[in-house]
């Protein structure tokens, strides 16, 4: 007969909190990632461009380098804008996720005839919605924009002329925005290049904005978006004498939110932990809880309800687009749900047979799609690596700009002890497919916390369900040792 009392429950109980396993550990991409910069007198990019890049690889992508450019020139008076290199091999990797640097040095000098951003813009889409290169167009998956300057004004405007074509931005990051004005430095002997506004459009499902106001060229709040605003930011490029400083260190202080080193170097300055005191508040967590992590890839805090789209459970107001080229079909959001409640970001051990809840939100403006489920063994649509399809096909009609619900039920009876799941949504109109994974990492088990508060129950002399729980040993009674095992398997520290 096993002896109870050297083992009380408590300690059991504690034995569940210490080895519930890791829920956010895991790579979680499956997208395309946009940098870009803004002002720049020297005609070649700017070194912190490639080191951000890096860093997301590096620290989140477990160094996977599908890189790409995307390069804009001049032809006579005219921007020209080539992909290359664009030579990322999507047919293999677990992770889906693109990173390209947006370069547009040779023609961001407007005191010397550089065009007006939106001009840019212009070039920058037909590389976004069309192959490159015999790879699938970067429109089919989900979008992150970031840009700095004017090129935070300059992604607003490509998220508009995206949004003409019915794609929706799944994430917009203007950082210290500021449009070309007539009161900025203009030409002397030509005419004066003006950008268009910064504005957040309906099309974009989260707006995050950085920005500083103390010193020249100051950044601007946008309306729909999360705006985080910066006085003086003393260190980083005031340290190595730079001009702006204050408005550079708001793209050091984003490079710091996607890597938490101390001391954290973007090539052209560093910040440490005296910056990360002085940056970042108490909720930031020395920017561990800001900024990258609104993300896809990262995703570990919950977006600001001020910069989600009011259309779909935000505070964001969105400004009007013009649909009349809308074409391609949409999913906004996916989301795997327990009970009406959803599981969230990161890594979740399921019961074997628990029924599971995806629900979607679709929009497809100018016609009928059919969105599909699939269960995938990693977070690459491309790589024929999936596990199974889940439910059936669903029809949708056309939904103007409407955003749509649905739930698919998953009873995950038939799912084997140990199988690691990643669900997508695939939605197509017969021409054009996007692809939009949920932030979930599904680990099934045969052993859940649900099956140890059954052997509590039977220590503590209470009915237990039986069907949930077994006798590890083979000794016939069921205690400690099924509780420790099970709580072993479940944190994955047995085999």
């Amino acid at each position: 007969m096993k002896h109870f009392s050297r083992y009380p429950v408590w300690i059991i109980i504690v034995c569940m909190i210490l080895f519930n396993p890791c829920t956010a550990c895991h790579v979680y991409a499956d997208g395309v990632t946009i940098i870009t910069h803004g002002w720049n007198p020297s005609a070649t990019g700017p070194v912190w461009l490639q080191s951000m890049r890096n860093a997301v690889s590096d620290n989140y992508l477990s160094g996977d380098q599908k890189y790409g450019v995307i390069t804009v020139t001049k032809a006579g008076s005219n921007p020209v804008a080539n992909c290359d290199p664009c030579n990322f091999d999507l047919s293999s990797g677990a992770s889906g996720e693109i990173l390209i640097i947006l370069d547009w040095s040779a023609v961001a000098n407007h005191l010397t005839g550089g065009p007006s951003a939106q001009d840019v813009a212009k070039v920058i889409i037909d590389k976004m919605i069309t192959s490159q290169n015999g790879k699938p167009p970067l429109a089919q998956l989900p979008i992150h924009l970031i840009g700095h300057s004017r090129g935070g004004g300059m992604i607003c405007e490509i998220a508009r002329l995206l949004g003409e074509k019915g794609i929706l931005v799944d994430h917009l990051t203007p950082l210290d925005p500021h449009p070309l004005t007539a009161g900025d430095p203009q030409p002397l002997l030509s005419t004066k290049i003006i950008d268009t506004p910064a504005a957040i459009y309906e099309n974009v499902v989260f707006a995050d904005v950085y920005l500083q106001n103390a010193d020249d060229p100051k950044g601007e709040s946008v309306s729909g978006a999360y705006n985080r605003v910066w006085g003086a930011m003393t260190g980083g490029y005031y340290a190595n004498g730079s001009v702006y400083p204050n408005h550079r260190n708001i793209y050091l202080m984003y490079q710091g939110t996607v890597d938490l080193k101390n001391p954290v170097s973007n090539g052209e300055a560093s910040m440490d932990s005296q910056e990360r005191s002085a940056w970042f508040t108490s909720e930031e967590s020395g920017g561990d809880q800001t900024g990258f992590s609104f993300s896809r890839i990262k995703g570990t805090t919950a977006r600001k309800n001020d910069g989600v789209h009011n259309k779909i459970g935000g505070n964001g107001v969105r400004q009007n687009l013009v649909w009349s080229e809308a074409v391609w079909p949409n999913i906004a959001d996916l989301q795997v749900r327990k009970d009406s409640s959803a599981l969230g970001h990161g890594r979740q051990t399921i019961p074997i047979g628990t029924n599971l809840e995806l629900r979607y939100v679709s929009l497809d403006y100018d016609s009928s799609s059919t969105v599909t489920l699939h269960a995938d063994a990693d977070r690459n649509p491309y790589n024929n690596n999936d596990l199974k399809s889940l439910g059936n096909p669903v029809q949708h009609l056309v939904t103007g700009k409407t955003f749509i619900e649905n739930t698919v039920n998953w009873d995950t009876s038939g799912m084997t002890d140990g199988t690691e799941v990643y669900v997508y949504a695939k939605i197509s109109d017969g021409s054009r497919t996007r692809y939009f994974y949920a932030p979930t990492h599904l680990v099934f088990s045969k052993y859940s916390l649900s099956s140890v508060i059954e052997i509590l129950r039977v220590m503590a002399g209470l009915s237990p369900d039986i069907s949930l729980i077994s006798d590890i040993n083979g000794d016939k009674v069921i205690g400690l040792e099924e509780a420790v095992y099970y709580l072993q398997k479940i944190a994955e520290l047995r085999n």
